[in-house]
């Protein structure tokens, strides 16, 4: 399995990255050999690190360099956490960012002290020629700056890459030489925080002992050398101060950078995944058909679950541009509370199969979506070749049936979307309990009470559901769901697995939708009381 998984991940990786680099155009010189120096540095010797050794790190530095993929979220995400932690600490700092020219440092204190609005900022800084990705990724950093009070610090001009980078060193060593007692956290690009490259430049500009923590993000040859020794580490160590935060599939970032060039570049201030959602974007190209094919058959041909072609290869496929057909098959649907499940669903940008039909719905042609589907297909498939369909759960009124039927499609769609991008993440037991602690909203509290309750079996199934509309049973199906589907990953893709894929195929897709067949799953997948102890990593 294993195996499978390599082999499927890296055939995506190729095909992404490539798709990716290709719209670059020819590289010079200069940037050619900053790509050298990183292949060199990227090369080195890697040890497992942990999370508190890399903060640890970060409290004794006086500067600390996180790398930029411009176009990818879960690098600015990554700042957002460390930023968070630090504050956590009592630890004060500025902030350091690539991506405001210095020329602008006055509209950037303006902002902050609410002097400007934020579409005054991005007018007087020109943000759409400038800079030009996506401004909902940065926009949570300066929502915490501002809510903080933390000092920003531009660090952008006019120049090549070493010229930049020697710009940047000395308005760094500057600011450490006016207030040496606030360290800097500084985002720029991957390729310039190279120990050769803008670190460097900081030690010789300040001409002293310095202590810098470099944090380089999801680099491709770190993935892939840490899969081949199946580590699980997500953090490692090059030296001292030097780690690579692992957080994503080296192939989804190049996903975000395809998504860039084909559809946001000449309009950075929309939100990348609100933009996916509203107007769709394909993936791996034109014919959304054939790629939905293409990610059911890899999958299913990497499980070796043996499913005629004819079978996977028949249904429709139905985006944003098609939403009255999709409006059309709800209203035919029998039940009139059934109908408003699904409007519900489609109103709120949910990916769904139309019951009874094999019809599907995605409201944006992202990997994780198309996959995510691929397993109510595959769900689907193995239900109807037992006879059955979903309108005949929908008919028997029995609503706790509905539940799990639902909780099963939800799990092999976050299964699949999983398999696709092993570092999806969703919430585990303790960051359902901590956020039940947390929120104010008394139906959101009561949802996760009873989220809970379901995961701990204190609560009687068939009557609880018979009290609850079908939004809400949706609602716990998915969370559940998710959850389940967690799970079914680690249990399929660690070679510690008591199961091979034909036995959880049988266990799982070709189970009865009713109370037994459910308790079975659960407790196959939740084997003793140790999911009480998990929560979703940090990074």
């Amino acid at each position: 399995m294993k195996k499978n998984l390599f082999n499927l991940h890296w055939n995506i990786y190729q095909y992404l990255k490539k798709k990716s680099l290709s719209y670059e155009g020819k590289a010079n010189s200069l940037l050619k050999r900053y790509r050298l120096d990183q292949r060199y540095y990227n090369a080195r010797e890697i040890v497992p690190a942990g999370a508190e050794e890399m903060l640890h790190s970060c409290l004794d530095s006086q500067v600390i360099y996180l790398g930029d993929f411009h176009t990818f979220d879960q690098n600015q995400r990554s700042l957002h956490r460390i930023m968070r932690t630090l504050l956590r600490s009592k630890k004060k700092f500025k902030l350091a960012l690539e991506m405001v020219h210095a020329e602008h440092q006055h509209l950037i204190d303006a902002y902050i002290d609410g002097h400007i609005s934020e579409y005054e900022f991005l007018e007087s800084i020109n943000y759409s020629e400038s800079w030009r990705f996506p401004w909902n990724h940065y926009k949570m950093i300066f929502e915490l700056v501002k809510k903080e009070g933390i000092p920003v610090v531009a660090l952008n001009c006019v120049g090549n890459l070493a010229q930049r980078d020697q710009f940047a060193a000395h308005t760094i060593a500057q600011e450490l030489e006016d207030d040496p007692s606030r360290p800097l956290l500084v985002l720029y690009g991957e390729l310039h925080i190279l120990p050769n490259k803008l670190p460097k430049q900081v030690l010789i500009q300040t001409k002293k002992e310095l202590r810098q923590t470099i944090i380089h993000q999801n680099i491709d040859e770190v993935y892939w050398r840490l899969r081949k020794i199946s580590n699980e580490a997500k953090i490692v160590r090059f030296a001292r101060d030097e780690f690579c935060l692992i957080t994503s599939a080296p192939w989804v970032k190049y996903e975000s950078m395809i998504y860039w060039y084909e559809n946001l570049i000449d309009d950075p201030e929309f939100d990348m995944h609100e933009y996916m959602t509203e107007n769709g974007v394909l993936t791996f190209g034109s014919n959304a058909y054939d790629n939905f094919i293409q990610i059911a058959k890899t999958i299913t041909a990497n499980l070796k679950w043996k499913i005629p072609e004819e079978e996977l290869e028949n249904f429709k496929l139905y985006d944003h541009t098609q939403l009255d057909q999709v409006e059309d098959y709800i209203e035919r649907i029998p039940q009139i509370k059934v109908q408003k499940l699904y409007q519900h669903l489609l109103e709120s940008n949910r990916h769904i199969k139309i019951p009874n039909e094999n019809i599907y719905y995605c409201p944006s042609y992202s990997l994780n979506k198309m996959a995510s589907l691929a397993g109510f297909h595959v769900f689907n498939i193995f239900y109807q070749q037992k006879g059955q369909s979903d309108l005949d759960i929908y008919n028997n009124k029995k609503v706790h049936e509905v539940y799990i039927f639902m909780l099963l499609q939800n799990m092999f769609g976050y299964f699949f979307a999983k398999i696709i991008n092993p570092h999806r993440k969703c919430n585990l037991y303790l960051d359902l309990q901590q956020e039940m602690l947390e929120t104010r909203i008394k139906s959101r509290k009561q949802f996760l009470i009873n989220t809970l309750e379901l995961l701990d079996d204190k609560i009687e199934i068939e009557s609880f559901f018979k009290k609850i509309p079908l939004t809400q049973v949706y609602s716990y199906a998915r969370q559940i769901g998710y959850l389940f589907g967690e799970y079914l990953y680690h249990e399929m893709a660690h070679q510690s697995s008591t199961l091979s894929a034909k036995q959880i195929m049988q266990h799982y897709l070709m189970a009865e939708i009713n109370l037994e067949s459910y308790q079975v799953i659960k407790d196959s997948l939740f084997p003793n009381k140790l999911y009480k102890m998990q929560k979703k990593r940090f990074f």
